[in-house]
C-alpha cells in the first residue's frame, strides 16, 4: 500500500515536471519565435556560413575532415562547423533555417536546465523559474539571434547534458553506499553515467570552449547541493575530475594556439596586464547591471583601455560586498556561495585576462554565467517569502513582473537582429567610440549600394582606431569602383601596413595593380597572400587572371583548379578555366566548365556569352548558343563582347543583316582595336556579298595581329 503510494507520488511528480517542460520549451519558442525573421549580419556570419564554401556545400565526408582539421574563424569547434553544415543540407542557403535550429537549441538547453536544477535540488518551482528567467532574458537574445553564435547554444547544451548525467553518477554512488545489499546500484551503471559525462562534455568543448570551467562547477556542485565535500573526501572528489580536466586542458592548448595562430589573441604590449584586470573587474559588474537592468544592449562593446578610478572602485566595492554577504550565509545559505562562485568562474574564460578581440564585454558571455546568479536570486527570495510576511505575495509579484517585462525586452532585442543596418546603428546608439560598429555599419551600407554613406562610416572607424586596416581596405574597393585607383592603392597599403598579414588587402592590391597594367607587381602581391593563407581560392583565382594576362596559361589553369578544388561552387574560376582550355584547343572541357559556372549561377552574363561563343565557333548548337548570347547582351547592351557574339552567330544562323549592326556596336564600344571583332565583321560583310567592306575589315583586322586564317579569307575573296 505504502509502496503503492510512493509510486502515485512518483508518477505525478514526474507528470508535472514533463507538463512544466512542455510549457517552458513552449513559450520560450514563441518569446523568441521574431528570430526566425532575422536575417543573416555581416558579422561573423559571412565567415560562418555565407562565405565559407565547406558549410555551404553541406555534409558530405570530406567537409566533415575540414571541421575537425580546420582553424577557420580562430576557433577550433568541429561540432558547431557539423551543425551549421547540416542546416545547409536540410535548408539550403536561408537563413530561416539556420536560425530555427539556433531556437530549438535555445529551448532545448531551457528544459535541461530545468531539469538539472530539479534534479539537483529537488524544488520543482525554483528551478522553473530560474529556467524561465534564463530563458526569457535578453541577455540571450544576441546566443539565439545571431547565427555565427550557434556554437554558444550548442556549446551550452551540450555542458548542461553533462552536469545532467554527473548529478546521475554522484547520486547513485550515494544510493550504493547508503542502501542495502539488496538494493544497491551496480557499479557498472555508475560507471556508464560517468562515460556518458564525460562524453558530452568533450563534445561540449568541440562546440565551444566555454565550458572549460566545468570540473570547477561539479566541485560547486559536490558543495551544494550534491553535498559529497566531506572530511577526508576531496582527494577523491579532485581525483574522479582528473579525466575532465584532461578534455579541459586539451581543449584549452588547442585554443590557444588556434587563435594565436589567427593574430586574435592581443599582446601584451597593446593592452597591459593592468588594464587587462581593471577592464575585468568592472566587467563582473557591469554584467550584474545588464543582468539586473538589461538596457542600452549592444553587439559589440568597445574595450576602453583604462577606466576611471571611480568605476573601478565601485566595481571592487559593489563585488566585494557581495563576496562578503556570501562568505558570512556559507553555512546558513550554501547555495549562494555555488551561485556567486558559478557566476565569477564561468565568466573566467571570456573575461578579458587573454584578451581575443577589441570588445571589453559581450551580451553572449552571460549565458551560461546568469545561471548562477539566478540560482542566488531565486532560491533567495523564497527563502525569504518564508521567513517574511507577506514575502510569499512579494515574491510573487516580483517574479510575475519578471516573466512579463522580460519577454517584452527580448522581443524589442530581437528587432534589432533583423539585419545589419539595425543591429549595428542600435550599437552606435547605446556606445560611444564604437570603431567595429562604423565598419560593420559601412559594410552593411555597402552590400545596399548606398557608397557615400558606407565611406562616411569607414572614416569615422579610422576616426575611432588610427590602426585599423578593414576600413582602410573597404575604402580602397570604393574607391577603387569610383575611378580614383591611385587614392585606392594608398590605402590598399596603409591597411597592410597597418596589419601585414591581411590576405583581402593584398588581394585586393594585387587586382587593382593587374588593372593598371603592372602585372609583376600584382603577381607578387597575390603570392604573398598565398603565402599568408594558402587555401584561399579567390587568392588562387586572382594569381591565375594575372597568370593568363602573361601568357602563362599552364600555371593559370592549375590556380583555378586549386581553387575549385577549395571551392567547387565557384562560377568565376570555373568560367575563367573554361577560357583557358577553350585556348588550348579543349573544347570539350571548356564547354562543361562554362555549363558548370551557369549551373551555379544562372545569370552569369559572361559564362554564357562565353559557352554561346565557344558553340558558334565550332557550329554546334547555334540556336542555344543565340539564346545564351541574347540574355547576356539583356544583362550587358554595351558589352562589346558580347555584341561581337551576337552579330557572328546571327551570321552563323543565316541572318547576317540582323548581325551587321551589332558588329559594328561591338567594334564601336570596343576598349581597344580587336582582331576578331574586324574578322567577324567581314564574315557578315561577305555573307551579305559585299566584297569590298569584307576586304577592308579583314585588313584592319591583319593590321591590328597577323592571322594566317584571315590572310586566306582575303586571298579566296581576290579569287571569286
Amino acid at each position: 500500500m505504502n509502496s503503492g503510494g510512493l509510486a502515485i507520488k512518483f508518477n505525478s511528480t514526474w507528470r508535472l515536471a514533463v507538463l512544466i517542460s512542455l510549457l517552458l520549451a513552449g513559450l520560450t519558442l514563441l518569446v523568441f519565435w521574431p528570430v526566425t525573421r532575422c536575417g543573416f549580419v555581416n558579422f561573423d556570419d559571412p565567415d560562418y556560413v555565407l562565405n565559407n564554401p565547406p558549410v555551404q556545400a553541406g555534409l558530405s565526408w570530406s567537409n566533415a575532415a575540414w571541421a575537425f582539421t580546420t582553424g577557420r574563424t580562430g576557433n577550433w569547434h568541429p561540432m558547431t562547423w557539423l551543425s551549421l553544415m547540416l542546416d545547409a543540407t536540410l535548408f539550403g542557403k536561408s537563413a530561416v533555417g539556420f536560425h530555427v535550429t539556433s531556437l530549438m537549441l535555445h529551448a532545448v538547453n531551457v528544459v535541461l536546465l530545468f531539469w538539472l536544477l530539479r534534479s539537483l535540488t529537488g524544488a520543482m518551482w525554483r528551478s522553473a523559474l530560474a529556467a524561465a528567467l534564463f530563458a526569457w532574458h535578453p541577455l540571450a537574445v544576441e546566443s539565439v539571434a545571431w547565427v555565427a553564435e550557434r556554437k554558444n547554444v550548442l556549446c551550452t547544451a551540450f555542458g548542461f547534458l553533462s552536469l545532467l548525467f554527473y548529478v546521475k553518477y554522484a547520486r547513485t554512488g550515494n544510493e550504493s553506499e547508503v542502501q542495502s545489499p539488496r538494493f544497491k546500484v551496480k557499479p557498472v551503471r555508475q560507471r556508464v553515467y560517468y562515460i556518458v559525462c564525460w562524453l558530452a562534455l568533450g563534445i561540449g568543448l568541440m562546440s565551444k570552449p566555454m565550458v572549460v570551467t566545468w570540473p570547477f562547477v561539479m566541485l560547486l556542485l559536490d558543495y551544494w547541493p550534491l553535498a559529497r565535500v566531506q572530511p577526508g573526501r576531496w582527494r577523491f572528489l579532485v581525483l574522479e575530475k582528473i579525466p575532465f580536466l584532461a578534455l579541459v586542458v586539451a581543449s584549452s592548448v588547442v585554443t590557444f594556439f588556434v587563435q594565436r595562430n589567427s593574430h586574435l589573441v592581443v599582446a601584451m604590449n597593446r593592452l597591459p596586464l593592468d588594464e587587462r584586470v581593471e577592464n575585468a573587474i568592472v566587467a563582473y559588474g557591469r554584467y550584474l547591471v545588464k543582468m539586473f537592468w538589461p538596457a542600452d544592449l549592444a553587439v559589440f562593446y568597445p574595450h576602453p583601455g583604462s577606466w576611471p578610478l571611480t568605476t573601478g572602485l565601485l566595481a571592487v566595492a559593489g563585488l566585494g560586498a557581495i563576496t562578503l554577504l556570501v562568505w558570512f550565509n556559507r553555512s546558513r545559505r550554501p547555495y549562494m556561495v555555488t551561485g556567486w562562485l558559478w557566476y565569477l568562474g564561468t565568466l573566467v574564460p571570456v573575461i578579458g585576462l587573454v584578451q581575443v578581440g577589441g570588445q571589453a564585454m559581450a551580451d553572449r558571455y552571460m549565458y551560461i554565467p546568469m545561471v548562477g546568479v539566478l540560482v542566488m536570486v531565486v532560491w533567495g527570495g523564497f527563502e525569504l517569502a518564508r521567513n517574511v510576511r507577506w514575502g510569499a505575495a512579494v515574491l510573487a509579484v516580483m517574479a510575475a513582473a519578471a516573466l512579463v517585462v522580460l519577454p517584452v525586452l527580448s522581443w524589442r532585442q530581437i528587432a534589432y537582429w533583423q539585419n545589419g543596418e539595425s543591429l549595428f546603428r542600435r550599437a552606435l546608439a547605446v556606445t560611444s567610440n564604437n570603431w567595429l560598429a562604423h565598419y560593420n555599419l559601412g559594410e552593411a551600407l555597402d552590400h545596399q549600394g548606398r557608397t557615400d554613406e558606407a565611406m562616411s562610416e569607414y572614416r569615422q572607424a579610422m576616426q575611432c582606431q588610427s590602426t585599423y586596416a578593414e576600413p582602410r581596405n573597404n575604402l580602397g574597393v570604393d574607391l577603387d569602383k569610383q575611378g580614383h585607383t591611385a587614392e585606392a592603392i594608398q590605402y590598399f597599403q596603409q591597411a597592410i601596413q597597418c596589419q601585414p598579414g591581411y590576405v583581402d588587402a593584398w588581394n585586393n592590391l594585387g587586382v587593382v595593380l593587374e588593372k593598371t597594367g603592372r602585372l609583376d607587381e600584382a603577381i607578387g602581391d597575390f603570392t604573398q597572400a598565398l603565402q599568408l593563407e594558402p587555401e584561399n581560392p579567390v587568392t588562387h583565382k586572382n594569381l591565375g587572371e594575372a597568370l593568363d594576362k602573361q601568357g602563362q596559361t599552364d600555371t593559370a589553369i592549375q590556380h583555378y583548379q586549386t581553387a575549385l578544388r577549395l571551392n567547387p561552387e565557384y562560377p568565376e574560376a570555373c568560367n575563367n578555366l573554361g577560357v583557358d582550355f577553350a585556348r588550348e584547343g579543349r573544347f570539350a572541357e571548356a564547354a562543361d566548365q562554362f555549363q558548370q559556372a551557369l549551373q551555379l549561377r544562372p545569370d552569369d552574363a559572361e559564362a554564357g556569352n562565353n559557352l554561346g561563343y565557344l558553340w558558334t565557333s565550332q557550329g554546334v548548337h547555334l540556336n542555344e548558343a543565340l539564346a545564351l548570347i541574347q540574355r547576356a547582351h539583356a544583362t550587358n547592351p554595351k558589352d562589346s563582347g558580347t555584341l561581337d557574339s551576337l552579330g557572328w552567330v546571327l551570321c552563323k544562323l543565316n541572318r547576317p543583316a540582323e548581325g551587321l549592326e551589332y558588329a559594328r556596336q561591338a567594334i564601336h564600344y570596343a576598349p581597344r582595336p580587336d582582331a576578331s571583332f574586324y574578322d567577324h565583321l567581314g564574315d557578315i560583310y561577305a555573307a551579305l556579298h559585299q566584297r569590298d567592306q569584307a576586304a577592308g575589315a579583314w585588313r584592319q583586322a591583319l593590321g591590328i595581329a597577323p592571322s594566317p586564317e584571315i590572310s586566306r579569307k582575303l586571298e579566296d575573296l581576290r579569287k571569286r
